[in-house]
């Protein structure tokens, strides 16, 4: 039987002028989890990403079947 396990990540970046580090920062991270859910046998499934007036939200999907 397969199985499907379903994960997502959520990062917040604000999007003034005067918080790039810190947008920056919350980039990375994201990166570093999404390296973490590929070592894990996950895949990138979809991307969204959500705009409002002083930040984006983006919303990562991942997916891993299994057997079993």
């Amino acid at each position: 039987m397969r199985r499907a396990s379903i994960g997502s990540i959520r990062t917040t970046v604000s999007t003034a002028a005067d918080t790039q580090y810190e947008s920056n920062q919350a980039l990375a991270r994201r990166e570093e989890e999404l390296d973490g859910y590929a070592a894990d046998g996950y895949t990138l499934v979809s991307t969204i990403s959500i705009t409002a007036a002083d930040r984006a939200i983006i919303v990562d999907t991942l997916q891993r079947i299994t057997e079993g």
